[in-house]
């Protein structure tokens, strides 16, 4: 894998997909205190040159979760640059840190929007969104992805 600048890195966004939703209604008590988690996966198609971002969020009280959901953002990379970012020899794909936090930011903001899409009419449950989060939090370096 030759060093490559992140910057220099191309891709698309080919598509978008909604992977899950659900709303429990009866897990929701009014005046309990809610959590938010948030969690990110990433795999890859070496034969699409794609690398998917699997962001999900939960709404939960006492652990039981009341608000899921996970969307996934496909983003194709250019030949030139998967050819930069492959090892050949471990077969191992890695996107640099700073591309990595620049698509699961893109990733999270979709699953956002999902959200708010299918909650905005639902009066008990349009309040909850998908905060801003910190993606640093989740990637703190180079992201290895193996096959």
């Amino acid at each position: 894998m030759k060093e490559k600048n992140p910057e220099l890195i191309q891709f698309v966004l080919r598509g978008l997909n909604y992977e899950q939703f659900a709303l429990i209604e009866n897990a929701f008590n009014e005046g309990v205190e809610v959590k938010i988690g948030a969690a990110l996966r990433v795999m890859r198609n070496d034969e699409s040159r794609f690398v998917g971002f699997f962001s999900r969020v939960d709404f939960t009280q006492n652990e039981t979760p009341f608000i899921i959901v996970e969307t996934v953002s496909h983003f194709e990379i250019m030949q030139d640059s998967w050819n930069d970012i492959l090892n050949k020899e471990t077969n191992t794909l890695t996107i640099p840190n700073a591309l990595a936090l620049h698509l699961a930011t893109i990733s999270f903001g979709v699953t956002r929007g999902y959200l708010l899409s299918k909650v905005e009419k639902n009066i008990k449950f349009n309040r909850f969104f998908v905060p801003l989060i910190t993606i640093g939090n989740i990637i703190k370096e180079d992201m290895v992805i193996y096959p």
